[in-house]
């Protein structure tokens, strides 16, 4: 997530002024967690890593994705274009 946010940063300036860059303490989300469903979910993940492979798609259909950077900028792009995320 601090790769995305740095990626952001960088890529969109001024309209990523409010991302933040700094990772959040487990213990916290843990503490969070003891009064709010939506956090409790993500507790397992905790402290492990998830990777997605696009090979099995670029083996059978010969598909080549952007950069994980381009993907990014464009999907934060388009959700300011279309006023889902708020710059002010």
């Amino acid at each position: 997530m601090l790769n995305i946010a740095k990626v952001l940063r960088a890529r969109l300036g001024d309209r990523a002024r409010r991302v933040p860059t700094r990772k959040l303490p487990s213990f916290i989300v843990r503490l969070v967690a003891l009064c709010s469903v939506e956090t409790r979910a993500l507790v397992p993940l905790l402290g492990t890593a998830r990777n997605a492979t696009s090979a099995k798609a670029e083996r059978m259909l010969g598909w080549k994705p952007r950069s994980w950077e381009d993907a990014i900028t464009a999907t934060a792009e388009s959700l300011l274009n279309f006023g889902i995320v708020d710059v002010k």
